[in-house]
């Protein structure tokens, strides 16, 4: 792929670190995560320490202030960009991160990062 030249070099994060929940569903699989209500649309979800020392929000362009992540899938080696879009917080601390996909993706998904 080629970069533009006004995209920043960014650290993707493994696809395999987080876990799906689809839309409709209030938890995936496992039970691992909780949502207390229905996911609105597909979600990738993570607690920020899965995501191993290197995890930051990253500026995404080098003519924008927009922050976000980027996430290589396992099977294609695709890299996603997502902007964060929300920073969610309860009593002054930071309870999760909330992401919107930049880039085109066959499935609509969103990406929430809980600070564990």
């Amino acid at each position: 792929m080629t970069r533009k030249t006004y995209e920043l070099p960014l650290n993707p994060i493994p696809m395999e670190r987080f876990t799906f929940i689809k839309a409709g569903d209030g938890c995936d699989p496992a039970h691992k995560f909780m949502l207390g209500k229905l996911a609105a649309t597909n979600l990738l979800v993570a607690e920020a320490s899965d995501l191993g020392p290197g995890f930051r929000i990253e500026r995404l362009f080098n003519d924008a202030c927009d922050e976000g992540i980027a996430i290589r899938s396992n099977r294609t080696a695709k890299v996603v960009r997502f902007t964060l879009s929300k920073i969610q917080r309860q009593d002054g601390d930071i309870v999760a991160w909330h992401f919107i996909p930049f880039d085109a993706v066959a499935k609509p998904v969103n990406v929430t990062i809980f600070n564990d």
